[in-house]
């Protein structure tokens, strides 16, 4: 409703180490475009709550598929034995999602 008429598009992409963003819009609302850039990085932005649910459950799917694969364990030996161990390099086990906020 507030962008009705507005040709503008932003997505973005969060990393452990890196934050990206795509703009894209008509020379006529790049006022527009700009001011939703500066909001992106100025304002604290948190999920709701049915999204937060949402991405739980899509969390708790994955690590359910992951358990079911029979090839799955295979792969973690070899990502363990080429990572070193490293935890960044670790699939999410239900522990860790029964821990987020």
């Amino acid at each position: 409703e507030l962008l009705a008429g507005k040709s503008v598009s932003i997505s973005t992409e969060s990393q452990l180490y890196s934050r990206r963003f795509r703009a894209e819009c008509s020379p006529h609302d790049l006022e527009t475009c700009l001011q939703l850039l500066h909001l992106l990085f100025t304002q604290k932005r948190q999920p709701s709550r049915a999204a937060a649910q949402q991405i739980t459950q899509l969390l708790v799917e994955g690590v359910l598929n992951h358990v079911r694969d029979p090839h799955a364990r295979w792969e973690e030996a070899v990502a363990s034995v080429n990572t070193c161990g490293h935890s960044y390099f670790r699939k999410p086990r239900m522990l860790d999602i029964r821990q987020i906020d």
